[in-house]
């Protein structure tokens, strides 16, 4: 990985944003509001969000996802061991 830099936001990403994008709200506390931060996101989706943000913005994107999910599938098969 080559990062020579990067941008943040200033503020939480929120439920709002993260369904814009996404088209879904993971969030368990969607009483609280939209403009509230969005929680009970996995790995996977921030990642995903991470990248459509980008693409959206004109960056390029950072994850490969499809490479980063066959070497997790791969690690977590169970290994032959010798008798």
């Amino acid at each position: 990985c080559n990062l020579t830099s990067f941008s943040i936001g200033k503020y939480e990403v929120t439920q709002a944003q993260f369904e814009e994008v996404m088209g879904f709200n993971p969030s368990e506390f969607k009483k609280e509001g939209a403009t509230h931060p969005v929680e009970s996101v996995s790995i996977w989706d921030a990642m995903q969000f991470c990248d459509e943000l980008s693409k959206r913005e004109g960056y390029t994107t950072f994850y490969n996802l499809s490479d980063i999910r066959t070497a997790a599938a791969a690690s977590s098969r169970p290994r032959a061991t010798a008798t």
